[in-house]
């Protein structure tokens, strides 16, 4: 066992002692009594809520921590349950055997049973002459990472109110439809333009382009 984990362990069994009585303590008498982090203590409750749970003392609003009411878990259950249930629903629709997670994880396939065993999420199935066990995860799938290339790109923008799409080149002088031709003009500069001809290196339009050079800093020589 690693260091830190067997430091992490020792803290946690300490403070299940602590606690035992099951009565709300709060964070500050557990420091100077006992000299436990504030720190540790939002820790605990974060990583084992079937453990520990958080409150409010009434009286001066200050937080406090209790170990809840009935059978509790061991550390190590709870820590390797969590491994294998990532594990199985990483497998997705396909599943993953047994053999597969005590591979991957070293749990012992008994272990591996006792701790699935009533877990809703996960199914576990007899597959073939040897009635292997296939462990299938039933709740929300992870999500990819990965995006889907097939997914279809963003529609274009409405025009804003009062704007209008038109073309550099009308249709009706052999001007075509596609990006490179269009301009995006207020109405004044639509109707102004007509079915003149604009080259497409015009695709900026006029307004803006009066705007632009209006702005443009002069060079400093």
């Amino acid at each position: 066992m690693e260091p830190i984990a067997a430091a992490d362990r020792e803290q946690h069994y300490r403070l299940r002692e602590l606690l035992k009585d099951h009565r709300p303590i709060t964070y500050g008498d557990l420091r100077r009594g006992h000299g436990v982090s504030p720190i540790f203590l939002e820790t605990q409750i974060a990583n084992y809520p079937e453990i520990f749970e958080a409150g409010t003392e009434l009286a001066t609003g200050k937080p406090t921590i209790r170990l809840k009411e009935g059978e509790l878990e061991s550390r190590e259950d709870i820590v390797m349950r969590r491994v294998l249930v990532r594990k199985v629903r990483q497998a997705g629709q396909t599943g993953i055997f047994l053999k597969s997670l005590y591979i991957s994880t070293r749990i012992a396939s008994e272990e591996v049973k006792r701790l699935l065993r009533d877990v809703a999420e996960i199914t576990a199935t007899r597959k073939g002459r040897s009635a292997v066990i296939l462990y299938k995860y039933l709740g929300k799938p992870e999500e990819s990472r990965i995006q889907d290339s097939r997914k279809p790109a963003d529609p274009l923008p409405e025009p804003v109110s009062g704007q209008a799409a038109t073309v550099g080149m009308p249709p009706s002088n052999g001007g075509s439809d596609e990006l490179v031709n269009l301009q995006i003009l207020c109405e004044r500069c639509n109707l102004e333009k007509s079915s003149r001809t604009l080259p497409v290196t015009s695709s900026v339009p006029p307004y803006l382009e009066r705007a632009l050079k209006r702005r443009r800093p002069s060079r400093r020589l």
